[in-house]
């Protein structure tokens, strides 16, 4: 149990730490709102991944990734809100914009990972790593969520504060629009790929 839960310790760090969409909201979050802002999406995220480990633990997230035309409702709901938010970052310079301007709430970034490709990535394949001895089921189960609990939570406020390092250099309005327009290129980009591979890998 050991070597599995170890290996999928790596495949967490490695799937939370790199870019993505959590970590490109996460960056720009931290730059826009400061440190402390980024803790309820941090939070957020963290309980969603970890329901998503749950649920594929328990067969329902399996069901959905072999069902072609719920994976690709999932896909445009997932690239329909990236696009979104990449233009609100674009748009969150102008006037009563910037006022009104908010960091993401806990539940938003909590029901945003049911439509996040990569969040159901790791889910699926941790648990078929983890899981697929079946004895000890529950122990490794519950220590998966552990894992996954701390390494997510971790990985994202990392981004956060990466962010945050930013913000005196974002003060300028120019060095703030140029950030943002990287950000909401990132997010454009992230909803590209999720929509062109749910089309791409689901049978027609």
């Amino acid at each position: 149990m050991t070597t599995e839960l170890s290996a999928f310790a790596v495949l967490a760090f490695v799937s939370c730490i790199t870019p993505g969409p959590n970590n490109a909201l996460a960056a720009a979050t931290g730059a826009r709102f400061g440190g402390p802002a980024g803790l309820a999406l941090a939070s957020g995220v963290t309980v969603g991944c970890t329901g998503l480990v749950v649920l594929a633990a328990f067969g329902v997230a399996g069901a959905v990734a072999a069902t072609p035309w719920l994976s690709r409702g999932l896909a445009i709901a997932s690239t329909v809100y990236l696009g979104w938010l990449a233009w609100c970052l674009l748009r969150s310079d102008a006037g009563a914009r910037r006022e009104a301007a908010r960091p993401p709430r806990f539940v938003e970034a909590v029901l945003f990972q049911f439509v996040n490709p990569k969040a159901w990535a790791i889910a699926l394949a941790g648990t078929a790593l983890v899981l697929a001895s079946g004895d000890a089921y529950m122990l490794r189960l519950v220590a998966m969520c552990a894992i996954e609990i701390v390494i997510c939570f971790a990985s994202v406020m990392a981004w956060v504060m990466l962010g945050a390092r930013l913000q005196h250099w974002l003060a300028d309005a120019r060095h703030r629009r140029a950030f943002n327009a990287v950000m909401a290129a990132s997010l454009a980009a992230c909803a590209f790929a999720t929509l062109a591979s749910a089309f791409q890998s689901a049978p027609v």
